[in-house]
């Protein structure tokens, strides 16, 4: 499924608007200004930080005798060099000179701060942001103070009106090296672009969102450009799964993309949007961009098993469990829906963790080891601030997401939670590691005495996890049978080697072991035959979302005793749109 969903412009860029329909004059002499400036990159500021020059002339403007310097918006009329123009060096005619964070002399400051460019001691353009107090630091009004990782860039690239209120503006997506508002421009909001679910299961639908914005001046038509998601980014290269023909887009507006491709086999991923312009339309390279994600299907190899987001006397805690060996948890990070990932504190020395074993991750590890006796290795905390987790959300949607993360940023899981799933404050517990990390189905509240069972096996489980099953009867094509526009998609059904030439009863039970449907009824299959289920009760009428066990049982027979087995299936209500 494609999809383009648009949003109003943004009153920030009212000014934007305006610049395009008056008539600012450039700078008189054809002299160079001031274009865009980055002061504060995200992270370390080392060689982050930029300046760019444009030159308005339709020649060569030497750079000779050019000098940029800082002031300190503290301490007016304190000025530092940090640029100088040398012999030889020139800004190219109607374009960019930029100057890279290894080519400048000093620190650029958070504003209330000022940049200063002159020649030979004459100031060609000046520029002031932030709360300043001294009008020698600005022209006309000072411009607004950019965040971290934005970018301050004049509205309208080369044009000076003498106010840097008017004529700067915050850009969240800097363009060093090139123009600030071209004619055409497409651009993928970084911070935007998303896969739901982060982890999935097989026969799940991946959706992938993102926000694309027109950053030229310019309106871009229905059919100039398409979105295309690709998988891939290893040797074998990158391969389409889904393409969306692009919508009108008017300047400053931005458009929601999304498309929805099948989840890819069991592992890491990288995923990628690509913006390109049709074939014979002009401008096909402004509007040509690319954003990667990473996603996961089946989580691994750490697991989201239990999470105490309430606290119930020990404090925030999640329990992993690990699908695979681990060398090194300290490699681990933990996240939430709005914080950045904290990594895993393992000590001073690497720790590895067993195919098998637990790990509790906690905001107050000597609290939880104390509450449930726990060993000192089982419980760690995490480095750089525990993400608190939401105890209720807004507008029916959960309350928040835990996330655990490889090093790189890979997802191991991703689990979304609702506050009401925990009504007497207990944990909660995961019924199986093989159903999928997002369904409310999978996930039940403790019910232990203490309210939670860190380090140990959950109280709540599904019968007859697959993780178990060696010897299974049955396997399941999916975890989830999901709904489509009020119909279910069908999760296919398949017996194994070991239900060969035995006569076999299948039925769908709930959790109280009633059962709704019988698929086979002492049938007997001579091959690895295969089946579906709807997601239907034996009247044909659909089963509320829930958890659900399939059973399979072979009949005792001359030879043969009787065996069975089960696959914990769960039923998730229809996505919201």
């Amino acid at each position: 499924m494609q999809r383009l969903i648009r949003r109003a412009p943004r009153a920030a860029i009212l000014g934007l608007a305006c610049s395009i329909c008056c008539s600012c004059p450039a700078r008189a002499g054809g002299e160079i200004v001031l274009n865009e400036i980055l002061y504060d990159p995200p992270g370390a500021d080392g060689g982050q930080e930029f300046v760019e020059l444009w030159n308005p002339d339709s020649t060569a403007v030497p750079l000779e005798g050019v000098v940029l310097e800082a002031g300190d918006g503290a301490r007016p009329g304190s000025w530092a060099v940090v640029w100088r123009g040398v012999a030889g060096s020139a800004a190219a005619p109607g374009g960019i000179f930029l100057i890279a964070g290894d080519a400048l002399l000093g620190a650029l400051q958070n504003g209330p701060d000022a940049v200063r460019l002159s020649r030979n001691g004459a100031v060609l353009d000046l520029l002031g942001y932030g709360d300043l107090e001294s009008a020698a630091l600005y022209e006309g009004a000072p411009a607004p103070d950019a965040g971290s990782g934005q970018s301050l860039a004049r509205v309208r690239d080369g044009a000076d009106t003498g106010v840097n209120r008017d004529d700067w503006a915050v850009e969240s997506e800097p363009t060093p090296g090139a123009a600030n508002h071209p004619d055409a421009r497409l651009r993928i909001v970084r911070s935007g672009v998303a896969a739901t679910p982060e982890v999935a299961w097989p026969g799940e639908t991946v959706e992938l969102r993102a926000w694309v914005k027109n950053s030229g001046r310019l309106p871009i038509g229905e059919g100039r450009w398409t979105a295309v998601t690709e998988m891939g980014g290893t040797v074998a290269g990158w391969g389409p799964v889904g393409s969306v023909a692009g919508g009108l887009v008017l300047p400053a507006e931005s458009l929601m993309v999304v498309l929805s491709f099948p989840a890819p086999p069991p592992g890491a991923h990288a995923v990628r949007l690509r913006l390109a312009g049709f074939a014979g339309a002009s401008g096909e390279t402004a509007l040509a961009d690319t954003a990667s994600v990473a996603l996961r299907t089946i989580a691994g190899p750490a697991v989201v098993s239990e999470i105490a987001f309430r606290d119930a006397g020990a404090g925030e805690w999640i329990e992993i469990w690990f699908r695979d060996r681990v060398e090194d948890v300290g490699a681990i990070s933990i996240g939430d829906a709005v914080s950045g990932p904290s990594p895993i504190d393992r000590g001073a020395s690497p720790q590895g963790a067993a195919a098998g074993s637990f790990l509790v991750v906690a905001k107050d590890p000597a609290l939880v080891r104390g509450s449930f006796a726990l060993a000192d290795t089982m419980v760690v905390g995490v480095i750089g601030g525990w993400p608190s987790l939401n105890d209720a959300g807004a507008g029916g949607l959960p309350a928040d997401r835990v996330r655990v993360l490889e090093a790189d940023g890979t997802p191991c899981d991703a689990v979304p939670y609702r506050g009401e799933s925990s009504a007497r404050g207990g944990s909660l517990e995961r019924l199986s590691v093989d159903l999928p990390s997002d369904a409310a189905g999978t996930w039940a509240e403790s019910i232990d005495p203490r309210r939670g069972t860190p380090g140990r096996e959950n109280s709540m489980k599904a019968p007859g996890s697959m993780a178990a099953a060696r010897d299974a009867l049955l396997v399941a094509g999916a975890r989830v049978l999901r709904r489509r526009g009020g119909e279910a998609v069908p999760v296919v059904l398949r017996l194994t080697a070991a239900a060969r030439g035995r006569r076999l009863t299948v039925r769908v039970h709930d959790l109280l072991g009633r059962p709704l449907r019988t698929l086979v009824e002492g049938q007997r299959f001579d091959s690895e035959g295969s089946f579906l289920w709807d997601g239907r009760d034996e009247r044909g009428a659909p089963v509320p979302p829930g958890l659900y066990v399939i059973r399979a049982e072979a009949l005792p027979e001359e030879g043969a005793s009787a065996r069975a087995s089960s696959v914990p299936m769960a039923v998730a209500a229809e996505r919201a749109r």
